[in-house]
């Protein structure tokens, strides 16, 4: 990932995928982002990513319930990637 896609929005496209990145939305950029602004909350987190996940079951009626739930929602309680340090 270059500094550049790390200031991109990463906002869903109509299909809800990422407009940058090109990965499933939420993307892990997007999520990153999101995890840094709520800090810990995840009851927040929660409430604003159902606002999309009601919006993207519309989109995606095509795919079970369950998958939907898991890719807005599932994220948000596993523990955040480790970062991986470069050597200098």
């Amino acid at each position: 990932m270059d500094n550049d896609d790390l200031l991109a929005p990463h906002r869903p496209d109509p299909a809800w995928n990422c407009g940058d990145c090109g990965e499933l939305w939420p993307c892990p950029v997007f999520r990153g982002r999101l995890r840094s602004l709520y800090r810990g909350d995840t009851e927040k987190l929660t409430t604003f990513m159902r606002h999309f996940r009601e919006r993207a079951a519309v989109d995606l009626a095509d795919l079970p319930p369950a998958q939907i739930e898991a890719r807005f929602l599932g994220w948000i309680s596993d523990p955040p990637p480790r970062r991986r340090l470069r050597s200098i």
